[in-house]
């Protein structure tokens, strides 16, 4: 069938305020709209201008920030509890980090009601780990992306999220670490089930803990390499597809060796520590002190706080590689 006789959908996409999520939905979208649809973006303010070049419509909200201002506000605050072990975090994560996403969803969940009685979506894609009531009442077959570590899908048979245990760790610290994150969070998610019940939706269920979110009744895609995967601990859910990659294709995309580093010697490496890491100011300073001292190259993604540290001569950033 061509393209041409084929129904064109408006697809409405609504990331978490951070460059990974949004990068992994503008992945898709850009597949989608080679297909003939409509592709709208409802982002935060702190991404004007960055998602049109995509050729895809941008819907605005919230006020104005910069992009994953909301991990760049808790790092700040938290840095030195960021140092202890992944236990030792879990009660400032529940804290700050869980109650400000969450106030963040409710804060935005009346422009995604205008916004989709606005757009009309045939579906809405969300890359988020909170129900916004929203998006589940709005008629709407909507699927669910979860661009994190798969090990979100909450499988006992794994070690848990966030605890960076090896899948063949001690069990025990498995069931300690899940034990204590219930505890610390339970108060937040009674809160916000009660919440979701008042705006229309259904009530959640633990199935997804500790994500304040079910799974979709429709689809749900998670993304993680075939060999990176967790599949011979736990089989594919239902209703959940595994993506390898989510790369953007467009013409943005396209990168040159920066000529400050092309014809120096030592092998071409990439840094990234996503989202989390690099607002991480101290980290990200830090690693930079390191590699400086390496006789190989560096392209540094550099992160939301990236004009506030500098590279050394061998090594090229942005605040944004596109890649």
């Amino acid at each position: 069938m061509s393209s041409s006789s084929k129904k064109q959908l408006t697809i409405l996409f609504v990331p978490l305020d951070t460059l990974g999520h949004i990068h992994a939905s503008i992945g898709i979208a850009e597949l989608l709209k080679q297909r003939g649809h409509r592709i709208v973006f409802g982002v935060a303010t702190g991404w004007r201008g960055k998602i049109s070049p995509y050729g895809f419509e941008e819907f605005l909200y919230g006020e104005e920030a910069k992009p994953s201002q909301i991990y760049i506000d808790f790092i700040k605050a938290s840095a030195d509890e960021l140092r202890k072990s992944s236990y030792g975090q879990l009660a400032i994560f529940e804290h700050s980090v869980q109650r400000n996403l969450t106030n963040n969803v409710k804060y935005n969940d009346p422009f995604l009601r205008d916004l989709i009685k606005q757009i009309k979506p045939n579906i809405i894609i969300v890359d988020h780990y909170i129900c916004q009531p929203a998006i589940v009442t709005a008629g709407v077959p909507w699927v669910w992306l979860m661009s994190s570590n798969p090990l979100g899908l909450n499988e006992e048979n794994c070690p848990p999220r966030g605890s960076g245990y090896a899948a063949d760790s001690d069990r025990q610290q498995w069931d300690e670490f899940r034990r204590e994150f219930k505890r610390i969070s339970d108060q937040n998610w009674e809160e916000v089930n009660q919440w979701v019940i008042e705006q229309g939706a259904p009530p959640l269920t633990k199935q997804m803990w500790p994500f304040f979110q079910n799974a979709s009744p429709y689809l749900n895609l998670y993304l993680c390499p075939e060999e990176l995967d967790y599949t011979e601990l736990r089989p594919y859910p239902p209703k959940w597809i595994r993506c390898d990659a989510l790369v953007r294709t467009s013409d943005i995309c396209e990168f040159q060796i920066p000529e400050k580093l092309a014809n120096k010697p030592g092998k071409l490496v990439f840094m990234s520590m996503g989202s989390f890491g690099s607002a991480d100011l101290s980290l990200m300073t830090r690693l930079v002190n390191i590699l400086a001292k390496s006789p190989h190259r560096f392209i540094i993604s550099k992160g939301p706080l990236g004009d506030e540290y500098s590279l050394s001569n061998n090594m090229w950033g942005d605040k944004i590689v596109h890649r």
